[in-house]
């Protein structure tokens, strides 16, 4: 790894915090400056919050975002056959998902940022994988899902 040292363009501080409290507050009281442009990943969260949660996150998002920050995310609808597999884990599962942004470009979209939404099957078919049958680009899919990144406009500084 020598071959890559050097000094980082960027710091990651990990901040333990329940997103229903406060984590904006948490961010700040651990040195988050909202004036600098920032990378957010919400990985695994968007399928478990309901539309008016989501678009709260991404209010918070926003405010803590100077221009020339980037958003990325993973999104899917929840159909039949996942439901059925989580159930047969345990069948409390199910409930914990929800809807969220029923299209993703145009929620970003409406919270100022320039919106880059992909199909998952598009996008695992560049790189020559699958998908699960569910989410394939084909008729009898159950739903769609997506991997997106996000621009906030204006000048990085």
């Amino acid at each position: 790894m020598e071959q890559h040292a050097g000094d980082a363009p960027a710091t990651r501080h990990a901040v333990a915090v329940d997103l229903r409290d406060d984590w904006a507050a948490a961010l700040s009281a651990a040195g988050f400056s909202a004036d600098r442009p920032t990378a957010w990943l919400a990985e695994g969260i968007l399928y478990s919050l309901d539309e008016p949660a989501a678009d709260r996150l991404l209010a918070t998002v926003t405010r803590l975002s100077a221009p020339g920050s980037t958003l990325a995310f993973d999104h899917f609808e929840v159909g039949p056959s996942l439901r059925t597999a989580a159930s047969a884990v345990d069948p409390t599962f199910t409930g914990l998902w929800q809807p969220g942004p029923a299209d993703p470009g145009a929620w970003l979209e409406r919270h100022g940022w320039r919106p880059d939404v992909r199909e998952l099957a598009e996008v695992a078919a560049r790189f020559g994988r699958a998908v699960h049958p569910a989410y394939a680009s084909r008729p009898g899919a159950e739903g769609r899902s997506w991997l997106a990144t996000a621009a906030l406009p204006g000048t990085a500084g």
